[in-house]
């Protein structure tokens, strides 16, 4: 947990937060800490490739599967 003593950052924070990450550097980091994810997963159920959804809409239930929208199919 991160303690927020004046509350959530505004738009602008995170704006200019962002603005400062060097996006091949930004991605390196991000692709090893999947990689470290996946093999985690692999020793742990056994799945040799395991799959992770990383845009987050199951997991705060904006997903919409009236409509046909409950999942990623390519």
């Amino acid at each position: 947990m991160l303690d927020l003593p004046y509350g959530i950052p505004g738009k602008d924070v995170f704006r200019r937060v962002l603005m400062t990450l060097q996006p091949a550097v930004f991605q390196a980091c991000f692709v090893s800490w999947l990689k470290s994810l996946r093999d985690a997963a692999a020793l742990a159920t056994g799945v040799e490739q395991p799959i992770f959804a990383v845009d987050g809409k199951t997991a705060r239930r904006s997903h919409d599967r009236k409509n046909g929208l409950a999942r990623c199919t390519a």
